[in-house]
């Protein structure tokens, strides 16, 4: 890709902002099933940025080493 333009990335965050945005408000007046569309990609979105936040400082030697019949909960993001 090449060195990044600062104003090139800039735009590109407006740009997918703004898509994301009217593509929410517009799920929000439709049907129940878009408004449920909408609530679920605000979750994800929310969560992905968290993950990607915590990355930098991620260290797998704090996970704990699971051991055969350990319950554990998985995030894997939503499904309509």
């Amino acid at each position: 890709m090449g060195e990044l333009d600062i104003k090139s990335v800039i735009n590109n965050k407006n740009s997918a902002i703004n898509n994301l945005n009217e593509y929410l408000d517009m799920c929000i007046v439709q049907d129940e099933k878009h408004i449920k569309k909408a609530n679920l990609l605000s979750y994800w979105i929310r969560d992905f940025t968290k993950y990607i936040e915590q990355e930098e400082n991620f260290n797998s030697s704090n996970l704990k080493e699971y051991c055969r019949g350990d319950i554990i909960k998985v995030n894997l993001g939503f499904n309509e």
